[in-house]
């Protein structure tokens, strides 16, 4: 059974019925949502770059795709940008062009070190002296640490790695369990139910 079959099938069951009034063939009801879709962007861990991207795409699929009992919502991790299921397609339009990426625990300035997640965890669970002394070089040269201290670089590089481990894995919990709340959200709608995350 396609989207919309049963939906098709109602009208025209209803239009080859005549308005017992004027006799005229009855107009068909307004469509009957039968398919939910729940697009949801993580614009907790995505870069503004590849955010317009998706965000563009995202617009071109819904205007190709979704038709009259199609009903489609827009959420994100954050929880920022949030539009329950409708079939209006400007304010699908209008929510998808304020998503903005968002940090919900990290800096928005240029931390120093600047240690990626990944890197952090190779530091911090996989004990890799590489990428410790990446981090390590980073640190003095930020901190334009002087010879003569650079013994401390190394406990510097390491406590920047644990705080950066620890802010990503919160925000991955928090993304996990937003995630969790629009599976359920979508569970509870009728029909087909559909769920696009961008991530």
């Amino acid at each position: 059974e396609t989207p919309g079959a049963r939906a098709r099938a109602n009208a025209t069951a209803i239009s080859a019925e005549p308005d017992q009034e004027t006799g005229a063939p009855a107009k068909p009801p307004p469509p009957i949502a039968d398919h939910y879709v729940a697009y949801v962007f993580d614009d907790i861990h995505i870069g503004f770059g590849d955010l317009s991207q998706v965000r563009e795409a995202a617009d071109r699929h819904m205007i190709a795709s979704l038709g009259p009992t199609d009903r489609a919502a827009i959420f994100t991790t954050s929880g920022q940008v949030t539009l329950d299921f409708t079939d209006d397609r400007q304010q699908l339009h209008d929510a998808l062009f304020k998503l903005r990426p968002t940090s919900v625990s990290r800096s928005t300035g240029q931390d120093c070190p600047d240690i990626s997640f990944y890197q952090a965890d190779q530091i911090i669970n996989k004990g890799d002296p590489q990428a410790l002394a990446a981090a390590v070089l980073d640190v003095i040269a930020c901190e334009s640490i002087p010879p003569q201290a650079q013994s401390s670089a190394p406990g510097l590089a390491t406590s920047a790695a644990q705080r950066v481990l620890n802010t990503g894995e919160h925000e991955a919990q928090l993304s996990l369990m937003q995630l969790q709340l629009f599976v359920r959200r979508v569970s509870a709608m009728p029909g087909q139910r559909s769920l696009v995350l961008v991530s």
